[in-house]
């Protein structure tokens, strides 16, 4: 492959220097775009914290299984990727501490990964793949988290509930479509258990999401 300029990392950002205009392997970035997309998925990220937050302050006592969430290095074949951690840093960051604030630290753990599409795209302007955030407290029933997060996302999202795969609970969907940016996410939720995937690839179906998130939760999480 080239070798890039001493100073640049994968994703635009050069060492020690605003990364708007900088020349990247991905071509010059549009900063409205670049911003849009990136408004997308933070507004993702925060619808599921919102709900989280409201079925785990009215949640109380858990039952069943207890369970680990982890950001492993590798998911579902896709690899964890430090220079896109470093691109969504901000978000990611932002929405941890608001999701522990919010529930008075009653989560037992928040984590956090962005995972590399090995077929995205090297035209995107932003590095293509999914942002996982996930974590452990006392969530309640998970029925409710479904409930929640339907009357919270369907006045601007179009929400489906879906299989959740290996390990149970409860599964939903969601496609945020702002200026004709779409960006699909889905989340699932046990008793004492939550995690969400956001794709950064505008244009990917809710069901092609689903389907990642069945794929690599057996990565993130495991029955303790």
């Amino acid at each position: 492959g080239q070798t890039q300029p001493q100073g640049y990392d994968p994703y635009g950002q050069q060492s020690g220097q605003p990364g708007y205009g900088t020349p990247t392997p991905y071509g010059t970035p549009k900063k409205s775009n670049t911003g849009l997309i990136l408004g997308i998925v933070g507004g993702a990220v925060a619808l599921v914290i919102v709900i989280v937050v409201v079925v785990a302050m009215a949640g109380g006592g858990t039952g069943g299984e207890k369970h680990e969430v982890v950001a492993a290095d590798t998911a579902g074949g896709w690899s964890r990727d430090s220079a896109g951690e470093s691109r969504f840093a901000q978000t990611i960051n932002a929405q941890k501490n608001t999701l522990q604030s919010a529930t008075g630290n009653r989560l037992e753990t928040v984590v956090s990964g962005f995972y590399k599409d090995p077929n995205g795209s090297s035209s995107s302007l932003l590095p293509a793949g999914v942002i996982f955030l996930g974590g452990t407290g006392p969530l309640g029933d998970p029925d409710k988290f479904v409930s929640s997060f339907r009357s919270a996302a369907a006045s601007s999202c179009a929400v489906t509930e879906v299989d959740p795969g290996e390990g149970g609970g409860k599964g939903v969907c969601a496609e945020a479509n702002t200026s004709g940016q779409t960006i699909a996410f889905c989340a699932w939720a046990t008793s004492d258990s939550f995690g969400e995937i956001v794709s950064t690839t505008p244009g990917k179906s809710a069901t092609e999401i689903a389907a990642l998130m069945r794929k690599m939760r057996p990565d993130l999480e495991t029955v303790k």
